[in-house]
């Protein structure tokens, strides 16, 4: 999800400083910019969230950004839109404490 080089900067730098990122996943991590994996997540934003009433992932998205526990795509619809395929489901991960989630998804 596109949050600007400043938000980018500051999640890539989060994310990096996590103890299971910079003692063991540091290896296995890759970033790359790919323009239809951002089309795909220009139109996922516009989806809606099935079971959320009509609230678009882009909704989702931004809400936990704002604060400060940004969205990240991962796992096999990573993989999928990597090798050109439209992913068939999506998993996405939170880039903060299970507690912050609990806090945003409560208001």
């Amino acid at each position: 999800v596109d949050s600007g080089q400043a938000g980018w900067a500051a999640e890539r730098a989060y994310f990096e400083g996590l103890p299971a990122v910079r003692f063991h996943w540091h290896k296995t991590v890759r970033y790359t910019s790919n323009a239809s994996i951002a089309r795909f997540v220009e139109r996922l934003r516009k989806d809606k969230v099935p079971g959320l009433g009509g609230t678009t992932f882009g909704e989702v998205f931004n809400e936990f950004g704002a604060r400060g526990c940004p969205i990240w795509l991962v796992g096999g619809a990573v993989r999928d839109l990597l090798a050109g395929v439209r992913p068939n489901d999506i998993d996405a991960a939170a880039l903060c404490e299970k507690d912050r989630i609990r806090e945003i998804i409560l208001g």
